[in-house]
């Protein structure tokens, strides 16, 4: 009962742009498979801020609003990183970010189709 009361909070407190980051970040692969999209192929290295500009080609260049978003969501418990500069592996760019509150959360307000 209280995971729904903080649930219901946050969509009432969150915006659009923090649940779309917030799914991406959440199953990056899977996130582009709902979508029929081929998700990128890095070659060396990747970022967070490199997978969140190719999810959502609006958001390039806009690093202060995305920032502010990443932050929020890692102060309300939700990813476990706000670092999305950072240089990682292709494949660490593709490991989930949410915590488990946040993957609580995505259950709770998505039906998603599955990928495989």
């Amino acid at each position: 009962e209280s995971l729904q009361k903080i649930y219901i909070r946050l969509v009432d407190e969150l915006t659009a742009w923090h649940i779309k980051i917030l799914a991406l970040f959440h199953a990056p692969e899977a996130w582009f498979c709902q979508r029929n999209r081929q998700a990128p192929q890095f070659a060396m290295t990747s970022s967070l801020q490199a997978l969140l500009e190719k999810a959502f080609a609006e958001l390039a260049g806009k690093r202060d609003f995305y920032d502010y978003i990443a932050r929020d969501l890692y102060l309300k418990g939700l990813l476990s990183t706000d670092a999305l500069h950072t240089n990682m592996s292709p494949s660490g760019a593709y490991q989930s970010r949410s915590t488990e509150l946040g993957k609580g959360f995505i259950s709770f307000i998505t039906v998603a189709p599955q990928c495989l």
